[in-house]
């Protein structure tokens, strides 16, 4: 074990289950169910075994719901639940997999998402403490819970803690964050006048009697974990001051520890914090909450530097560290830290795809882990037989293409214009908040190279040159090239690309136009407007069009702390030598002055390298932006098939 992270790998109980480290996986959403069956399924398993192998003490699993009679939701978002012994066999082979590597596993339990339900049923209407806003559904209101229906939640909560128990899961976890449980503590949305709303005794009565008729089930030894949130995190949210009042009365009722984090659905940025947010942030008042309530504490938002969990732990800030897309990014996390190889670990960008993919009822991925979701699938093979290969561009596509076929044994050769590597990962590395990108751009070059790949930096490939290779394979890998739209004046002097200016290719005078409305335009934007620039952006339809929400309205927020003025809706009519003139739908103009007016209206493919190469090898592939300019996950995904399959 590396001794530097001593803390880190150090035994401790919660209650009387001993982890073997400090390093939890924190519960995340998959989406891995087939239709509407929510049952654990061999796609789980393979999952979890992944994480397991990895190396964490802890697995919490994403929500598990009680039963789906009185609160039947979410619809679409498969929580899997443990409603019936039939239940049990599949909780169970999660549970034996993930214990032969040493690991031990929780379920996130929950009898209900109330408030949160996602597709009203008319037969079943959404239920929650009170009657109140459906959050996605504003223009809807939930129905109140009755006292028959509590009490009926309250039993279905202990039945299935001893399903769970008896699957073999080694802990109960009670989630009190979010849903239904949090909205009964929370005066915000409780505002019952009976004995389950009211004062904080009473607003705590339905957590207790889900617990003390769990406890019925499963014994005063079995030891019980609770998520808390911290803070909500919005205006008439519950304080951190109140949560640990409640966890003080929680831990009096018998939970040996707590799995806390800041933020709510209402504060969705600060619940699910994305590369604007601060390193560490929730350890400001986890340290607060553990020192107030003195209990163990687990916790993880923005935590995944080894170094920084380490000193966590080291100053008495949290028990365990959990980890989420940092795992998600590199199951092996937990490994390479603990075996001195922490710069093999391929580290998260925080792109927030995982969570985004997940919002559009797509099946959890990483963007930097191409393998996430796919273990069940066959395994990298040895080549046979070996082939010749040449990979034709540097970026995220052809490096992942090149490094997974030259880890299979075949013979790979990638050249690239450019004296770096790298593609135009370096260009979106640019902005101070994505210095993670740059991170991932150097962990890719370093494995490609260490997988043997042959690398030939600043070179052109020609026809002629790939005669002479006579490679079996053609990888076209060359990635897009700046969209010029046809603009009257887009020739002039003072007009420049985005790519160029944010690759400081390009000088700009004090007074900017930029013209564009994509992640291109906005970064330059943020970039200029931080530096002291007046930066106007002229944008024709919408703003961020293909970006994450979780990032999209972070970045709406913060370009008006720079006084970046946004014309929505116009587009440019002309450019001249001293602005641009801008045109809105109904025909009207104005004048915008600019030292420098800036392009940035996207990227097209260029396929004109892999035109010229077709029919010099028995196979030829373009993959990634050559193919189409879209995100890095496609390209990252697309090399990894294309250097499995070969």
């Amino acid at each position: 074990m590396n001794k530097k992270y001593e803390k880190l790998f150090e035994p401790m109980n919660i209650g009387k289950l001993l982890l073997k480290n400090r390093i939890v996986f924190s519960p995340i959403h998959t989406r891995f169910f087939v239709g509407n069956d929510y049952t654990y399924n061999y796609w789980h398993k393979e999952y979890f075994r992944d994480i397991a192998k990895g190396g964490v003490g802890l697995i919490i699993t994403g929500e598990t719901k009680t039963e789906y009679k009185i609160d039947p939701y979410p619809v679409n978002s498969c929580m899997p639940v443990i409603d019936s012994d039939q239940r049990i066999k599949e909780f169970a082979d999660i549970a034996e997999t993930v214990h032969h590597y040493g690991a031990k596993i929780v379920a996130q339990l929950t009898p209900g998402v109330g408030r949160l339900a996602d597709a009203p049923q008319a037969d079943r209407w959404p239920a929650a403490p009170s009657k109140q806003p459906l959050f996605f559904h504003p223009d809807l209101m939930t129905k109140e819970l009755s006292k028959t229906e509590i009490m009926s939640l309250v039993q279905s909560f202990g039945e299935a803690a001893d399903r769970l128990k008896r699957a073999g899961f080694d802990a109960l976890f009670i989630n009190a964050h979010n849903y239904l449980i949090d909205q009964f503590l929370s005066e915000c949305w409780n505002h019952r006048t009976d004995e389950y709303g009211g004062s904080m005794e009473n607003r705590m009565r339905f957590f207790a009697e889900c617990l003390e008729n769990a406890r019925g089930y499963i014994g005063k030894d079995f030891p019980v974990i609770t998520g808390l949130a911290l803070e909500h995190g919005f205006e008439g949210g519950r304080t951190l001051a109140q949560s640990i009042d409640i966890a003080k009365t929680m831990k009096n009722s018998g939970v040996d520890a707590f799995y806390v984090r800041d933020g709510s659905y209402d504060a969705i940025n600060v619940g699910m914090p994305n590369a604007f947010s601060k390193d560490g942030m929730v350890l400001v008042n986890a340290e607060k909450f553990k020192k107030k309530v003195k209990t163990i504490t687990i916790t993880g938002q923005q935590i995944g530097e080894p170094d920084e969990c380490e000193k966590a732990i080291m100053e008495d800030k949290v028990d365990f560290i959990g980890l989420g897309r940092a795992l998600l990014s590199d199951a092996q996390w937990p490994n390479k830290v603990s075996r001195g190889r922490t710069e093999d670990i391929r580290p998260c960008i925080r792109c927030m795809e995982c969570i985004d993919r997940y919002s559009k009822d797509k099946y959890i991925g990483c963007a930097v882990n191409p393998r996430l979701g796919r273990e069940r699938d066959f395994p990298v093979m040895q080549a046979f037989p070996v082939k010749k290969i040449l990979v034709i561009g540097g970026g995220p596509a052809g490096m992942e293409a090149a490094g997974i076929a030259a880890g299979r044994g075949h013979e790979v050769t990638l050249i690239d214009k450019n004296p770096n590597l790298g593609g135009l990962l370096r260009t979106a590395a640019v902005p101070d908040y994505k210095y993670r990108i740059k991170i991932f751009t150097a962990w890719l070059e370093r494995q490609t190279e260490n997988a043997g790949v042959k690398i030939q930096r600043g070179t052109e490939v020609t026809p002629e040159m790939v005669k002479k290779m006579k490679p079996d394979v053609i990888i076209v890998a060359a990635g897009a090239k700046p969209f010029i739209p046809d603009i009257p004046g887009i020739e002039s002097k003072n007009v420049v690309h985005a790519i160029d200016v944010l690759n400081k290719e390009a000088k700009v005078g004090e007074v900017i136009v930029i013209i564009g409305g994509r992640w291109v335009s906005w970064e330059t934007a943020y970039c200029l407007a931080k530096a002291g620039k007046q930066v106007d952006m002229v944008v024709r339809s919408a703003l961020l069009p293909d970006e994450s929400i979780f990032n999209k309205y972070t970045m709406l927020d913060e370009l008006p702390k720079y006084d970046v003025t946004i014309h929505l809706k116009w587009q440019p009519a002309e450019i001249r030598n001293n602005g641009v003139i801008i045109r809105n739908e109904e025909g009207n103009e104005k004048f915008l002055e600019a030292d420098t007016v800036i392009v940035g209206t996207g990227f097209i493919s260029d396929h004109s390298i892999y035109k010229s190469l077709e029919g010099l090898a028995e196979e030829v592939y373009e993959i990634g932006d050559s193919v189409s300019p879209r995100r890095i996950y496609d390209a990252v995904h697309e090399g990894y098939l294309t250097g499995k399959e070969i």
